[in-house]
């Protein structure tokens, strides 16, 4: 069993417009909703090939509820933390060109939600059986002083795996507590290791960073 944690879920949004013009006014051609966050798009994308996924999520709001339908209609249990209006993401792409212009917002702050969250972790561990874990995206402002140190203890006291795939200090942190596989793309590495070099420099540095788990 898998078990994603996505500290910061999002409803994607895509608008297809035949061209985006700075400044002017367009109706898209089409509309596509999704619900995202790199943890829900790779809960997903394993629950497609077959794996028994359960997603801990903080979501609040209509744009939560709408994720939470579409993890449902999906097959994939879902174990919501009640917070603020979950964000949303829009993506522009121009046929025209084959553009594609992406608006983000930040995720929001979940210290409202990070009790329930660990509660929530905890529980899926005690009752799952065997379980891979996957911390993937970014970790929004939490309330607590060592975020991935309390699920790293989590884990470790439920002698399960896991993998991360953030960035910034929150993967700084994770490099520290010895996850099995670290999923970053070279300028992520470049970031978290303050230094540069090539890919292969960069992958074995994070081998070693990491106590020789893989990278």
């Amino acid at each position: 069993m898998i078990l994603a944690i996505a500290p910061s879920p999002s409803l994607d949004v895509t608008y297809v417009v035949e061209e985006l013009v700075e400044g002017g006014h367009v109706r898209p051609l089409e509309v596509h909703r999704v619900a995202g966050g790199k943890a829900i798009n790779a809960a997903r994308a394993a629950r497609a090939l077959g794996a028994e996924v359960r997603v801990v999520a903080p979501l609040g709001g209509t744009s939560g509820a709408f994720i939470a339908e579409e993890l449902a209609h999906a097959g994939i249990a879902l174990h919501a933390v009640p917070t603020g209006p979950t964000r949303t993401c829009v993506s522009v792409f121009a046929r025209v060109d084959g553009t594609m212009t992406e608006i983000y917002e930040q995720a929001p702050p979940i210290a409202d939600a990070w009790a329930g969250m660990l509660t929530a972790i905890g529980a899926e561990l005690a009752t799952a059986g065997p379980v891979h874990v996957l911390l993937s995206g970014s970790v929004p402002p939490t309330g607590a002083p060592d975020p991935l140190g309390d699920v790293a203890r989590l884990v470790a006291q439920a002698g399960a795996r896991w993998a991360v795939d953030t960035h910034g200090e929150a993967l700084r942190r994770a490099m520290e507590l010895a996850p099995e596989i670290v999923k970053v793309n070279k300028a992520e590495a470049a970031e978290a290791l303050g230094a540069d070099g090539d890919a292969r420099a960069l992958a074995l540095a994070l081998h070693e960073r990491t106590r020789g788990s893989r990278s």
